[in-house]
C-alpha cells in the first residue's frame, strides 16, 4: 500500500545523487510487495532487499546491521507517505552539522513528540504529551496538513520550529531518523527493552548525547499504530497523498 509512494520519493531524490544506496529490510511476506520489489530492483540497481522475516525483534536485527563507521544511515519506516523535496540530503546535512547529538530526527507530521512541539508553538492544537496521537487526532492532523499541501502552502509546518533537543528520558518512536553507523558499532541492548526506548532514552542517558529534532526537512507518517491505521484506512487521506505525488511528476 505504501511501498510505491516510498519508491517514487526516493527515486526522485536518487536522481540528484542525494544518497548512495537504499536497503529495504523486508520484515513480512506479501506477494504483491514481493512482485513489486522484484520489478524495481531490476530497474534500479542501487536498491537492495534483505529478508528479515524473523521471529526475533526485527528492529534490533536491523539496527545491528547498520554499523559501517564511514556511513550515515537514514532509517525510514514504510508508513512515511510524504517527504519534502530534498528530504534525505537535508536530513543528512543536519546529521553532519550536529555530531554531538546521538540521533537526528526530522519534522514528522503525525508524531507524538513533534505534535507536542506543534502545540507549544501554536501550529496545531494537539494534546500535550509524547505518546502517539489518538486515531481521531491523527486524522485531524493529516487533514489540516493536506489542506495546506494541496494549496502548496505548508510553510507554517516547515517553519514550526528550528530545532528541539529532547532533554527528558521518555521513549519516543522513530519512523524516520538519521544516525552515524559508528555510533551503532557497540549496539548492546538490555533484555526486555524496546529498541526505540533503548535509542531515545537509555543510550542518551548513558552517553550523555541527546536526541535532536530538526524543523527541516519534513515528512509525514501515515499511521503510528493499528488504531490510527484502522481509522485512516476508512478515509481518503492516503489517496490524497498519492494525488499530490502524481501532481509533482
Amino acid at each position: 500500500m505504501f511501498l510505491q509512494s516510498m519508491v517514487w520519493h526516493l527515486v526522485a531524490q536518487k536522481r540528484r545523487n542525494d544518497f548512495d544506496e537504499w536497503i529495504i529490510f523486508k520484515t513480512r511476506n506479501d506477494a504483491n510487495d514481493d512482485r513489486y520489489l522484484d520489478m524495481v530492483r531490476g530497474i534500479h540497481h542501487w536498491i537492495t532487499v534483505e529478508d528479515r522475516n524473523v521471529q526475533a525483534d526485527r528492529s534490533l536485527d536491523i539496527a545491528r546491521s547498520t554499523t559501517r563507521a564511514d556511513t550515515i544511515y537514514v532509517k525510514l519506516d514504510q508508513t512515511i507517505v510524504y517527504m519534502q523535496d530534498g528530504f534525505v540530503r537535508t536530513l543528512v546535512e543536519a546529521r553532519i552539522r550536529n555530531p554531538e547529538h546521538f540521533l537526528v530526527v526530522p519534522n514528522i507530521v503525525n508524531h507524538g513528540y513533534v505534535a507536542f512541539i506543534y502545540k507549544r508553538n501554536r501550529v496545531f492544537d494537539a494534546p500535550l504529551g509524547y505518546d502517539d496521537l489518538d486515531a481521531e487526532m491523527a486524522k485531524r492532523m493529516h487533514e489540516a496538513f493536506l489542506a495546506d499541501l494541496e494549496k502548496n502552502s505548508i510553510s507554517k509546518w516547515t517553519r514550526a520550529f528550528n530545532h528541539y533537543v529532547k532533554e527528558d528520558t521518555d521513549a519516543v518512536s522513530l519512523p524516520a531518523v538519521a544516525y552515524f553507523g559508528a555510533d551503532f558499532g557497540d549496539f548492546v541492548i538490555d533484555d526486555g527493552v524496546r529498541v526505540d526506548e533503548y535509542l531515545t532514552s537509555v543510550v542518551p542517558q548513558r552517553k550523555e548525547r541527546r536526541v535532536l529534532f530538526v524543523g527541516s526537512p519534513l515528512c509525514v507518517n501515515y499511521a503510528a499504530n493499528a488504531r490510527q491505521r484502522a481509522v485512516l484506512d476508512g478515509t481518503d487521506v492516503h489517496k490524497r497523498y498519492i494525488a499530490q505525488m502524481y501532481a509533482n511528476i
